[in-house]
C-alpha cells in the first residue's frame, strides 16, 4: 500500500504503530529522532509522516515538520502528509502543528481507529 516514516522515540508507542500500520498493509521506516527523519524523508521519500512532537534531539516534530515543507517547495517533490501524534493538548500546540505545515493533529493517547481513520484519509 502505502510507505510510512513513523518518527518516534516512545518504544511502546512505536512497537503499536509499526504493528497497527503493518497490519494495515502498509510498509515502514522507523526513525526515533529529528535528524534521522529528515534524512529517511530524503532516501525514502514516504507517503506518509508520523511525527511525535517531543523528540530528543535538536529538532522536534514542528521543526521537522517545517524542514520537510521546506524540502518539498525547493524541488519539485510532491506534498506528503504529515500527522503529529502528541501528549501536546492545548489548542495553542494544535494550532502550531498545524501552522508549521502539519494535515493532521492526534493527541496521545489517541484512539487507534482514529488513527488509522485519518492515516486512510492523508492517503486517499
Amino acid at each position: 500500500m502505502a510507505l510510512i516514516l513513523v518518527g518516534e522515540d516512545d518504544l511502546d508507542v512505536t512497537e503499536l504503530l509499526l504493528i497497527l500500520l503493518e497490519d494495515a498493509g502498509h510498509e515502514t521506516v522507523h526513525v526515533d529522532n529529528g535528524e534521522a527523519a529528515i534524512e529517511a524523508f530524503a532516501r525514502s521519500r514516504p507517503d506518509l509522516v508520523l511525527l511525535d512532537v517531543a523528540m530528543p534531539g535538536s529538532l522536534d516534530g514542528l521543526e521537522v515538520t517545517r524542514r520537510l515543507r521546506a524540502l518539498e517547495e525547493g524541488g519539485d517533490h510532491r506534498r506528503v502528509p504529515v500527522m503529529l501524534l502528541t501528549a501536546r493538548a492545548l489548542e495553542d500546540d494544535r494550532r502550531a502543528g498545524l501552522e508549521a505545515g502539519a494535515d493532521a493533529y492526534l493527541i496521545k493517547p489517541f484512539e487507534i481507529d482514529e488513527m488509522l481513520r485519518t492515516v486512510d484519509a492523508l492517503l486517499a
